[in-house]
């Protein structure tokens, strides 16, 4: 959308990047892909990872952690020559904004203060915004920036995600109501089986979808959808389905 150059494009001679680190840096200036990640994982593992019963210290200690591994990331960033800082200071400020943001509506929706009607049709109106954007996007850009157009339109997968989220979160609630505690086989079963039946709907039905499908990004967005449905909804149901079925199943002896 911005088609920011990278910093030894707008500056050749003056700014001289990491020659290992120029391969990976495809893509444009702006935003750091890097540091809106680390913006986004860190202080969400900050806030949300830690125990209901973490002392003040715990908290603290976990929020330094955070700030020092972002600081981290994005430095290194611009050490290496790939992003300006004002492309790694506006990614950050803009991610963490969303994050609060996010954390803020988790909690109001955890105290039962937002309907679920209100989340679903929230979370579905976003996925159609996304897409829509994208393809808008992608359209004004054919010509000028086929670069942008083409990346604009990793937005399906984006809204993809968020449809199936909702759609698996408004599932899950209504008629689930999964457990976080389980017996450890069943906890193994669930890393096990959940990964490989995400991978097979992740990598397995690209091939498949793409072949009923001819528009890619459409095929895409659905393919991200199943996946995030799986796991919102889908591995959520069997779990309770095979712990249902181990609780009734006669004792021998």
């Amino acid at each position: 959308l911005f088609a920011v150059p990278r910093p030894w494009v707008r500056w050749p001679g003056v700014v001289h990047p990491v020659a290992s680190a120029v391969p990976d840096a495809t893509g444009f200036s702006f935003p750091s892909g890097h540091t809106s990640t680390a913006a986004a994982l860190y202080p969400t593992l900050a806030m949300r990872g830690l125990p209901e019963t973490s002392g003040k210290t715990a908290r603290w200690l976990a929020s330094a952690v955070a700030i020092l591994a972002l600081l981290t990331v994005g430095v290194t960033r611009v050490y290496l020559g790939v992003h300006t800082p004002t492309d790694v200071v506006s990614s950050a400020l803009i991610t963490l904004t969303v994050v609060v943001v996010a954390n803020l509506l988790f909690d109001r929706i955890g105290q039962g203060r937002v309907s679920d009607g209100a989340v679903l049709a929230g979370g579905l109106a976003f996925s159609v915004a996304v897409i829509a954007f994208a393809a808008v996007v992608s359209m004004i850009r054919a010509n000028t920036h086929p670069k942008i157009a083409e990346q604009a339109l990793d937005a399906y997968k984006a809204g993809g995600a968020m449809a199936g989220f909702t759609l698996g979160w408004a599932m899950e609630k209504r008629w689930i109501h999964a457990e976080v505690k389980a017996p450890p086989i069943i906890q193994v079963l669930k890393v096990v089986f959940g990964i490989g039946v995400l991978l097979l709907l992740k990598e397995g039905m690209k091939p498949v979808l793409e072949k009923w499908i001819p528009y890619a990004p459409v095929a895409d967005g659905i393919r991200y959808a199943l996946v995030a449905l799986w796991a919102t909804c889908g591995l959520p149901a069997v779990v309770w389905w095979l712990r249902r079925r181990l609780k009734h199943a006669p004792r021998s002896g």
